[in-house]
């Protein structure tokens, strides 16, 4: 809901379910992150390897502010038959959780509630301790809030081996891409620096042992480091103290 302040200002209010809210606070860090490097990027015209975040033009209230109206400039301008731009959603889901989605999705609720007058014994798929069913940020989902979306999702299948590792190729390229980067991001969630939370898809994936120093572009030489704390690494430039 959008109301007027006395002031004349608009107050946005609204609750989304977590997929929803995932959706639209995804993409609005992401306009936001697009400002920032612009903001940055004029700063360090002026200001050269100097410039520092009181040298940008916008405050991170107001850029944020921008990239919420910039998000419905860009949704104005689309016509009404215009293909919807596909968003990048991860949800981790077990096997059995999956399943009951889908029986959720198709009307199936019921169905999964399986009744019986002798007590049955627990397998380890059905034990709470064993079923995951979440963000990548750890928010937790039911199957019921995941089955919403399953009709547009793309599925994909990522296996976890001891300790966490997924497996993946190891190619000699420069950039993690494609399946690599996603193992990384799915094992590591969030930048790996000690007591930084940035998600996922704001970090860059970073070669522990430099690419230069013949580090392979591979999981197990790849973590997650947001942009600030991957500049902070030594012989990159300084970076500012924190980020949009």
């Amino acid at each position: 809901k959008a109301a007027k302040t006395l002031g004349g200002e608009v107050d946005l209010r609204a609750r989304l379910d977590p997929i929803g809210g995932a959706v639209v606070s995804n993409e609005l860090e992401r306009l936001e992150r697009e400002l920032f490097e612009a903001d940055w990027a004029a700063a360090r015209e002026v200001h050269g390897d100097a410039v520092r975040l009181e040298h940008l033009a916008r405050t991170g209230p107001q850029r944020h502010a921008d990239a919420l109206i910039l998000m419905a400039t860009r949704s104005a301008h689309l016509p009404a038959d215009a293909t919807p731009a596909r968003v990048l959603v991860t949800v981790l889901v077990d096997l059995d959780t999956f399943t009951t989605a889908l029986r959720y999705a198709r009307g199936e609720a019921a169905a999964a509630q399986v009744s019986s007058s002798r007590p049955r014994r627990t397998t380890p798929a059905e034990r709470a301790e064993d079923r995951v069913c979440e963000l990548s940020d750890g928010t937790v989902l039911t199957p019921g809030q995941v089955a919403a979306w399953l009709a547009d999702a793309d599925v994909e299948r990522i296996v976890f081996g001891p300790g966490s590792r997924v497996v993946d190729v190891a190619i000699r390229t420069r950039c993690f891409t494609g399946a690599t980067r996603r193992a990384v991001e799915v094992r590591d969630r969030h930048c790996t620096f000690p007591g930084c939370r940035v998600p996922a898809e704001r970090c860059h994936v970073d070669h522990i042992v430099e690419y230069s120093d013949g580090g392979l572009t591979v999981q197990d030489n790849g973590r997650l480091l947001c942009p600030a704390h991957n500049r902070q690494r030594l012989g990159r430039s300084s970076p500012p103290a924190d980020g949009p």
